[in-house]
Protein backbone atom coordinates (compact mmCIF):
# COMPACT_ATOMS: atom_id res chain seq x y z
CA UNK A 1 0.00 0.00 0.00
CA UNK A 2 1.51 3.20 -0.80
CA UNK A 3 0.78 6.95 0.10
CA UNK A 4 1.42 10.54 -0.22
CA UNK A 5 0.79 13.93 0.28
CA UNK A 6 0.66 14.92 -3.18
CA UNK A 7 -1.02 12.18 -5.33
CA UNK A 8 0.89 12.71 -8.88
CA UNK A 9 3.64 10.95 -7.16
CA UNK A 10 1.78 8.06 -6.67
CA UNK A 11 3.15 5.33 -9.15
CA UNK A 12 -0.04 3.09 -10.67
CA UNK A 13 0.65 -1.22 -9.59
CA UNK A 14 -0.04 -1.07 -5.59
CA UNK A 15 -3.03 -3.05 -4.55
CA UNK A 16 -4.11 -0.24 -2.38
CA UNK A 17 -3.53 3.56 -1.28
CA UNK A 18 -3.84 5.44 1.79
CA UNK A 19 -6.16 8.67 1.75
CA UNK A 20 -6.89 11.26 3.61
CA UNK A 21 -10.41 12.58 3.69
CA UNK A 22 -9.61 15.99 5.77
CA UNK A 23 -7.07 18.10 6.92
CA UNK A 24 -4.37 19.91 5.00
CA UNK A 25 -3.99 17.44 2.68
CA UNK A 26 -7.42 15.65 1.15
CA UNK A 27 -6.11 13.37 -1.35
CA UNK A 28 -9.11 10.95 -1.32
CA UNK A 29 -10.79 12.71 -3.94
CA UNK A 30 -7.83 13.01 -6.67
CA UNK A 31 -6.38 9.46 -5.55
CA UNK A 32 -9.75 7.83 -6.68
CA UNK A 33 -9.79 9.78 -9.91
CA UNK A 34 -6.22 8.41 -10.69
CA UNK A 35 -6.66 5.30 -10.09
CA UNK A 36 -10.42 4.67 -10.09
CA UNK A 37 -10.32 0.93 -9.75
CA UNK A 38 -7.87 0.99 -6.78
CA UNK A 39 -8.72 -0.11 -2.83
CA UNK A 40 -8.33 2.78 -0.82
CA UNK A 41 -8.07 3.17 3.11
CA UNK A 42 -9.87 6.52 3.68
CA UNK A 43 -8.45 7.83 6.98
CA UNK A 44 -9.39 10.66 9.34
CA UNK A 45 -6.87 12.94 11.03
CA UNK A 46 -9.34 14.63 13.26
CA UNK A 47 -11.56 11.92 14.16
CA UNK A 48 -14.39 12.92 16.11
CA UNK A 49 -17.74 11.99 13.91
CA UNK A 50 -15.68 11.83 10.81
CA UNK A 51 -16.37 8.90 8.61
CA UNK A 52 -13.30 6.96 7.47
CA UNK A 53 -11.84 3.34 7.39
CA UNK A 54 -9.10 4.70 9.93
CA UNK A 55 -7.65 7.62 12.03
CA UNK A 56 -4.06 9.06 12.28
CA UNK A 57 -2.48 8.96 15.95
CA UNK A 58 0.23 11.39 15.65
CA UNK A 59 1.22 14.61 17.06
CA UNK A 60 -0.83 17.48 15.53
CA UNK A 61 -3.66 15.12 14.32
CA UNK A 62 -5.34 12.40 17.53
CA UNK A 63 -3.91 11.71 21.06
CA UNK A 64 -4.19 7.84 21.78
CA UNK A 65 -7.10 8.81 23.16
CA UNK A 66 -8.74 10.88 20.44
CA UNK A 67 -8.17 7.72 18.10
CA UNK A 68 -9.46 4.94 20.57
CA UNK A 69 -12.65 7.35 21.09
CA UNK A 70 -13.07 7.46 17.93
CA UNK A 71 -12.37 3.95 17.06
CA UNK A 72 -15.29 3.50 19.92
CA UNK A 73 -17.44 5.69 17.74
CA UNK A 74 -17.39 4.18 13.91
CA UNK A 75 -17.81 0.43 16.29
CA UNK A 76 -21.16 1.69 17.66
CA UNK A 77 -21.97 2.49 13.72
CA UNK A 78 -20.96 -0.51 12.78
CA UNK A 79 -17.98 -0.20 11.22
CA UNK A 80 -16.11 -2.97 10.26
CA UNK A 81 -12.36 -3.18 12.15
CA UNK A 82 -11.38 0.19 12.10
CA UNK A 83 -7.80 0.90 11.47
CA UNK A 84 -5.49 3.51 14.03
CA UNK A 85 -2.28 4.20 12.29
CA UNK A 86 0.56 5.46 15.19
CA UNK A 87 4.14 4.43 15.26
CA UNK A 88 5.46 1.80 16.70
CA UNK A 89 6.50 3.84 19.70
CA UNK A 90 3.04 4.99 20.36
CA UNK A 91 1.43 1.75 19.83
CA UNK A 92 1.18 0.63 23.59
CA UNK A 93 -0.71 3.87 24.57
CA UNK A 94 -2.94 2.98 22.09
CA UNK A 95 -3.98 -0.64 22.93
CA UNK A 96 -4.04 0.72 26.43
CA UNK A 97 -6.79 3.32 25.61
CA UNK A 98 -9.27 0.74 23.35
CA UNK A 99 -8.77 -1.49 26.85
CA UNK A 100 -9.85 1.13 28.86
CA UNK A 101 -12.93 1.16 26.53
CA UNK A 102 -13.22 -2.17 26.89
CA UNK A 103 -11.91 -2.47 22.57
CA UNK A 104 -9.95 -5.80 21.47
CA UNK A 105 -7.26 -5.32 19.35
CA UNK A 106 -9.38 -7.59 17.36
CA UNK A 107 -12.02 -5.39 16.95
CA UNK A 108 -9.81 -2.56 15.42
CA UNK A 109 -6.67 -3.10 12.23
CA UNK A 110 -3.37 -1.38 13.78
CA UNK A 111 -1.39 0.12 10.98
CA UNK A 112 2.05 1.01 13.16
CA UNK A 113 4.85 3.51 11.16
CA UNK A 114 8.24 2.04 11.73
CA UNK A 115 11.44 2.30 9.39
CA UNK A 116 14.91 1.69 9.56
CA UNK A 117 14.06 -2.41 9.89
CA UNK A 118 13.19 -3.30 6.54
CA UNK A 119 9.55 -4.23 4.58
CA UNK A 120 8.13 -6.31 7.43
CA UNK A 121 5.05 -5.96 9.68
CA UNK A 122 6.06 -5.15 13.22
CA UNK A 123 4.76 -8.48 15.97
CA UNK A 124 6.42 -10.63 18.31
CA UNK A 125 8.46 -12.40 15.25
CA UNK A 126 9.85 -9.50 13.23
CA UNK A 127 10.95 -6.93 15.05
CA UNK A 128 11.92 -6.18 18.79
CA UNK A 129 9.69 -3.14 19.28
CA UNK A 130 7.07 -5.82 18.10
CA UNK A 131 8.53 -8.35 20.98
CA UNK A 132 8.37 -5.53 23.27
CA UNK A 133 4.58 -4.66 22.40
CA UNK A 134 3.27 -8.66 21.92
CA UNK A 135 0.40 -7.62 20.07
CA UNK A 136 0.87 -8.37 16.31
CA UNK A 137 0.36 -5.47 14.13
CA UNK A 138 -2.18 -5.53 10.87
CA UNK A 139 0.27 -3.67 8.70
CA UNK A 140 3.06 -1.34 9.04
CA UNK A 141 4.55 1.50 7.00
CA UNK A 142 7.65 0.42 6.85
CA UNK A 143 9.54 3.24 4.80
CA UNK A 144 8.88 7.04 3.62
CA UNK A 145 11.61 6.67 0.80
CA UNK A 146 9.52 4.86 -1.63
CA UNK A 147 10.48 5.15 -5.38
CA UNK A 148 7.43 7.49 -6.72
CA UNK A 149 6.73 9.41 -10.30
CA UNK A 150 9.19 11.66 -11.39
CA UNK A 151 12.13 10.71 -8.59
CA UNK A 152 10.01 11.49 -5.67
CA UNK A 153 10.08 9.82 -2.53
CA UNK A 154 6.47 8.02 -0.69
CA UNK A 155 5.21 5.92 1.98
CA UNK A 156 4.93 2.44 1.54
CA UNK A 157 2.93 -0.05 3.85
CA UNK A 158 2.97 -4.19 4.26
CA UNK A 159 -0.28 -5.50 5.11
CA UNK A 160 -1.07 -8.88 6.33
CA UNK A 161 -2.97 -10.94 4.05
CA UNK A 162 -6.19 -10.71 6.08
CA UNK A 163 -5.86 -6.91 5.95
CA UNK A 164 -8.78 -6.01 3.76
CA UNK A 165 -10.73 -9.13 4.30
CA UNK A 166 -14.16 -7.90 5.41
CA UNK A 167 -17.48 -9.58 6.70
CA UNK A 168 -20.77 -10.13 4.30
CA UNK A 169 -22.44 -6.80 5.96
CA UNK A 170 -19.64 -3.64 5.61
CA UNK A 171 -20.35 -0.10 7.64
CA UNK A 172 -21.58 1.31 4.48
CA UNK A 173 -24.02 -0.65 4.60
CA UNK A 174 -25.41 -0.02 7.93
CA UNK A 175 -25.10 3.05 7.27
CA UNK A 176 -27.09 3.35 4.27
CA UNK A 177 -29.60 1.93 6.38
CA UNK A 178 -29.36 4.17 9.18
CA UNK A 179 -28.78 7.74 7.72
CA UNK A 180 -31.11 10.35 7.83
CA UNK A 181 -32.47 11.96 4.73
CA UNK A 182 -30.39 15.28 4.26
CA UNK A 183 -30.67 18.68 2.04
CA UNK A 184 -30.70 22.33 1.96
CA UNK A 185 -31.87 23.77 5.02
CA UNK A 186 -30.64 20.97 7.06
CA UNK A 187 -27.70 20.18 9.86
CA UNK A 188 -25.62 18.98 12.04
CA UNK A 189 -23.83 15.42 11.85
CA UNK A 190 -25.64 13.45 9.17
CA UNK A 191 -24.88 17.34 6.64
CA UNK A 192 -21.39 16.86 7.97
CA UNK A 193 -20.91 12.75 7.43
CA UNK A 194 -22.26 13.97 3.47
CA UNK A 195 -20.12 17.03 2.87
CA UNK A 196 -17.34 14.62 4.27
CA UNK A 197 -18.04 12.18 1.21
CA UNK A 198 -18.37 14.73 -1.05
CA UNK A 199 -14.66 15.99 -0.37
CA UNK A 200 -13.35 12.24 -0.63
CA UNK A 201 -14.99 12.13 -3.65
CA UNK A 202 -12.91 15.21 -4.99
CA UNK A 203 -16.34 18.41 -4.59
CA UNK A 204 -14.48 21.14 -3.41
CA UNK A 205 -16.75 23.08 -0.83
CA UNK A 206 -14.59 25.57 0.05
CA UNK A 207 -13.75 27.13 3.67
CA UNK A 208 -16.61 27.77 6.05
CA UNK A 209 -15.50 30.10 8.89
CA UNK A 210 -13.02 27.72 10.63
CA UNK A 211 -13.96 24.77 8.62
CA UNK A 212 -10.87 25.02 6.08
CA UNK A 213 -12.61 21.85 3.85
CA UNK A 214 -16.02 23.28 4.25
CA UNK A 215 -17.71 20.61 6.54
CA UNK A 216 -19.30 22.48 8.84
CA UNK A 217 -22.78 20.69 9.14
CA UNK A 218 -25.03 23.07 7.52
CA UNK A 219 -26.32 22.63 4.08
CA UNK A 220 -26.12 25.57 2.46
CA UNK A 221 -26.05 26.79 -1.22
CA UNK A 222 -22.83 25.52 -1.80
CA UNK A 223 -23.23 21.98 -0.43
CA UNK A 224 -26.66 22.31 -2.02
CA UNK A 225 -24.71 22.57 -5.81
CA UNK A 226 -22.19 20.05 -5.09
CA UNK A 227 -25.03 17.63 -4.12
CA UNK A 228 -26.62 18.14 -7.64
CA UNK A 229 -23.25 18.27 -9.26
CA UNK A 230 -22.29 14.28 -7.56
CA UNK A 231 -26.05 13.36 -8.80
CA UNK A 232 -26.00 14.63 -12.48
CA UNK A 233 -22.47 12.83 -12.57
CA UNK A 234 -24.05 9.69 -11.11
CA UNK A 235 -27.09 9.91 -13.44
CA UNK A 236 -29.36 10.46 -10.39
CA UNK A 237 -32.35 12.50 -10.16
CA UNK A 238 -31.07 16.07 -9.52
CA UNK A 239 -33.37 17.75 -6.87
CA UNK A 240 -30.34 17.99 -4.00
CA UNK A 241 -31.59 16.09 -1.87
CA UNK A 242 -29.71 13.04 0.08
CA UNK A 243 -31.56 10.03 0.51
CA UNK A 244 -31.08 6.18 -0.44
CA UNK A 245 -30.36 6.19 -3.85
CA UNK A 246 -27.60 9.09 -3.04
CA UNK A 247 -26.19 7.84 -0.27
CA UNK A 248 -25.89 4.36 -2.10
CA UNK A 249 -23.88 5.92 -5.32
CA UNK A 250 -21.92 7.87 -2.59
CA UNK A 251 -20.86 4.50 -1.13
CA UNK A 252 -20.60 2.23 -3.71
Amino acid sequence: MADSIVPANLLAGYDAYLVYVDGEWPTAGPVRQRFPSAVLLTMTVRGGKAIADGCDCEPGNLSPLGAAQWADYRLSAGAWRPVIYASIGTMGSVISELKALDISTDEVRLLSAHYGEGQHVCGPGTCAEGRELGVQMDGTQWTDAASGALHSLIDASALNPSFFEQDPTTWEDGLVATISEVKKGSSGQAVRNWQGILVAHGYDLGASGQFRDGVDGVFGDVTDERTRDFQKAKSLEVDGEVGQQTWTAALA
